[in-house]
C-alpha cells in the first residue's frame, strides 16, 4: 500500500490546461512510495489509450491514476479509474483550474473509498530510485498468409503465441556482465533471497554513468533472453524433451526477424524474484507495439521491419520506447511523432522522438564524435546569492582550438563557438547536419556572397553576424543579435539573457574585440543587480580532459569583469524552430 507520493516537478506544466476532464498519470511504485513521473491525455476510449501508453512505457512503469481539476473526480471519472490495474495504488491528484498548484492526493481503493496521502513535489532522480535493465534478443516471427481473411489476424495469433512463450516458466534471462540466470521460478548464480543490489554489485564501472558530481550511478543491466516459443506447450512438457510442431499442406508463410530491445525500471527496493517478471512485461509490451507497427505500415507483399528507439525527453523524468519502421524517414514519421507528443502532453514545438533523440546507454555508440558533452554540468555553482539561474537546455559538445587535428590557435574561436551551437541543434534532433569544418564555414559565407573567394582557406576571423548567416544557411535557424557598446554594459542584459535561456534554451555565441566565447547560462538577481555568466571558452588548446577544463576555468561562472570593459560585443542568440 502506498503511504507517500512523490510527484515530479515537471508535471506542473501539465496542470495549466486542465479545466475539465482528466489526465492519466504514470510512474513507478516501490513497497511504500509512488513516484509520479508524467501525464497522459485521455482519449474517448480509456482502455485503448491505456493499452497504447503501456507500449511506450518501460517495464516497471505503469499508469497509477488520474490528474483532475474537478470538484468530485471519483464520480466524474470512475470509468477511467476502473480501467486502471487495481493491483496498483490508484491515485487521484487534484489541482486548481488554470493553475500549476496541486491541491491534494488520494488513493482510490477497490471498495470505492478514498484515503488522503502525504505527497511532495520534487525533482525525481531516476538513478536514485531505479536500476535500468535493458533486454535485447532476436525472435523469429512466422505467420501464414491466408488466401481468405486478413493476414493481420494471423500476425496477431503469432504474436500472442510468442507472448505466451515469454510469460512461461521456461524463459531465462542471462545477465551479460555476470554468470547469472533469472527465471520466474528462481535465480541461478545468486541466493534466492538476494535483492536488486546483488545484481548491481556484479557489474563493472564501464556499465555505469556517473551523474554530475554525485556518488549515485545510473546502472544498466544487460540481459539476453532464452525462451521456448512452441505455442505455450513449454508449461506442459519437461524442459529436456525436444518438441517438433508441424502442419501439412501448402501455405504461404512470412518470416520476420524481430530485434527486441526493451528497457525496464527496477526500484532499488526490488527483490530478485521481481526482476524476471519486469523484464517479461517489457518484452510483451514491445511485441504489441511491433505488431501495431507491422499492421499499420505493411502491405501484403511488403512487410516493414520494426525497430525500437528509447528516448528520454528533457521535459520528462521517464524513458519512453517507440517503434518505427526501419525504412521510414523523419518526414514519413511526422504524424506518429505528433500523436506521441499529444498523448504524452508535450508541446508541438521541439523534436523529442526523432531517431537522433535516442538515449545513449553505457557502452553504446553515440553521435557525439568523441567530443565532451555538457561540460557545464560539472562546474561549481555560481557565487551569486539570491539570483535566478537559467542555463542551456539539452546537450551540446565542446569545441575548442586545435581539435580535429586542425591548427586554428589565435584565430578560430568564433568558428569553434559556431560548432558548439550547431552541435546543440544536432543533438536535440532538429537536423542531422554534420559539424561544419572551418573550410565549410568559410565556403558557406562565400557562397551566400558575404565574403570574397579568397576568404576560403584563410585565417580570418568571423563574428556574430557571420555565425548567424551560417546557422541560417546550413540549418535554417534564425538568430537574434543582441549588442552592447562595451563590456561594462553586459550586466544590464541579465533579464534578456534569462528570457532567452528560459524560452529558447540554445547556447549563445558572443564576439567582442579579438575574442569569441560561448555563453551557456546566466545567474541574475534582479534586486541587487548581481550577475554571473556561464562561459564555455573555445580558446582551450589541450586534450579532452574534463578535470583540467573545469579546474582551470575553461568552463565556469564568470563575473562582469570577465568582459573587456571597453570593447563592443555582439551576441548571436539562435532561435529554436517550432518543429517535431
Amino acid at each position: 500500500m502506498t503511504t507517500c507520493v512523490k510527484i515530479s516537478q515537471k508535471i506542473t506544466e501539465n496542470c495549466k490546461d486542465i479545466n475539465s476532464g482528466c489526465k492519466l498519470v504514470f510512474g513507478v511504485q516501490s513497497s511504500t512510495t509512488s513516484y509520479v513521473l508524467g501525464c497522459v491525455s485521455v482519449s474517448e476510449d480509456p482502455v485503448k489509450r491505456l493499452n497504447y501508453v503501456h507500449t511506450l512505457l518501460p517495464g516497471g512503469v505503469q499508469v497509477l491514476g488520474i490528474l483532475s481539476a474537478d470538484a468530485d473526480p471519483v464520480s466524474k471519472h470512475r470509468d477511467v479509474l476502473n480501467c486502471i490495474d487495481q493491483e496498483t495504488s490508484r491515485l487521484i491528484i487534484t489541482v486548481k483550474k488554470g493553475q500549476t498548484q496541486i491541491d491534494s492526493v488520494h488513493e482510490f481503493s477497490a471498495d470505492g473509498d478514498c484515503v488522503q496521502l502525504q505527497w511532495t513535489l520534487e525533482h525525481i532522480d531516476l538513478p536514485s530510485i531505479c536500476v535500468v535493465a535493458r533486454t535485447r534478443c532476436q525472435i523469429s516471427l512466422a505467420f501464414p498468409l491466408p488466401e481468405k481473411g486478413k493476414w493481420q489476424d494471423s500476425l496477431n495469433t503469432a504474436i500472442e503465441n510468442i507472448k505466451t512463450g515469454i510469460a512461461s516458466q521456461s524463459t531465462m534471462f542471462r545477465l551479460e556482465q555476470a554468470n547469472v540466470l533469472l527465471c520466474s521460478s528462481g535465480c541461478y548464480g545468486l541466493p534466492d533471497d538476494s535483492s536488486i543490489h546483488s545484481l548491481v554489485d556484479m557489474v563493472g564501472d564501464e556499465n555505469a554513468i556517473q551523474t554530475r558530481r554525485k556518488e549515485k550511478k545510473q546502472v544498466t543491466l544487460l540481459f539476453e533472453v532464452y525462451t521456448d516459443m512452441c505455442n505455450g506447450c513449454s508449461e506442459k512438457v519437461p524442459s529436456c524433451s525436444p518438441v517438433i510442431s508441424y502442419k501439412t499442406g501448402p501455405v504461404k508463410v512470412t518470416n520476420l526477424l524481430l530485434n527486441l530491445d526493451t528497457v525496464t525500471l527496477l526500484p532499488t527496493s526490488a527483490h530478485i524474484s521481481d526482476v524476471s517478471k519486469g523484464l517479461s512485461v517489457s518484452l510483451q509490451r514491445q511485441l504489441v507495439a511491433m505488431e501495431t507497427c507491422i499492421s499499420q505500415h505493411s502491405k501484403l507483399k511488403s512487410f516493414v521491419k520494426p525497430k525500437s528507439y528509447h528516448c528520454k525527453p528533457l521535459l520528462s523524468d521517464c524513458v519512453f520506447s517507440v517503434i518505427y519502421p526501419d525504412s521510414f524517414d523523419n518526414k514519413q514519421l511526422e504524424l506518429e511523432r505528433k500523436q506521441l507528443h499529444e498523448c504524452l502532453c508535450f508541446a508541438l514545438d521541439r523534436p523529442l522522438f526523432r531517431r537522433v533523440n535516442r538515449f545513449t546507454f553505457p557502452g553504446s555508440h553515440d553521435n557525439t564524435g568523441g567530443y565532451l558533452v555538457n561540460v557545464h554540468e560539472h562546474v561549481p555553482r555560481s557565487k551569486v546569492t539570491g539570483g535566478t539561474m537559467c542555463c542551456v537546455q539539452g546537450s551540446y559538445t565542446y569545441h575548442h582550438y586545435m581539435q580535429d587535428r586542425f591548427d586554428d590557435n589565435k584565430w578560430g574561436c568564433a568558428y569553434r563557438s559556431l560548432q558548439t551551437l550547431v552541435s546543440w541543434f544536432r543533438l536535440q534532433g532538429y537536423n542531422d547536419t554534420e559539424i561544419p569544418s572551418h573550410h565549410t564555414i568559410q565556403q558557406t559565407l562565400v557562397d551566400i556572397g558575404d565574403k570574397e573567394p579568397s576568404f576560403v582557406g584563410s585565417r580570418k576571423w568571423i563574428g556574430s553576424m557571420e555565425v548567424s548567416f551560417v546557422l541560417d544557411t546550413l540549418l535554417g535557424v534564425t538568430s537574434k543579435i543582441l549588442s552592447v557598446s562595451s563590456g561594462a554594459e553586459m550586466s544590464s542584459k541579465g533579464r534578456e539573457l534569462q528570457s532567452h535561456f528560459q524560452t529558447q534554451g540554445t547556447p549563445i555565441m558572443i564576439g567582442g574585440g579579438v575574442l569569441a566565447h560561448t555563453i551557456l547560462g546566466v545567474d541574475y538577481d534582479e534586486v541587487t543587480g548581481n550577475i554571473a555568466f556561464l562561459i564555455l571558452d573555445p580558446h582551450y588548446t589541450g586534450a579532452e580532459e574534463l578535470k583540467i577544463i573545469v579546474d582551470k576555468g575553461w568552463c565556469g561562472w564568470k563575473g562582469p569583469d570577465f568582459w573587456d570593459q571597453h570593447a563592443h560585443y555582439n551576441m548571436c542568440l539562435p532561435q529554436r524552430p517550432c518543429v517535431i
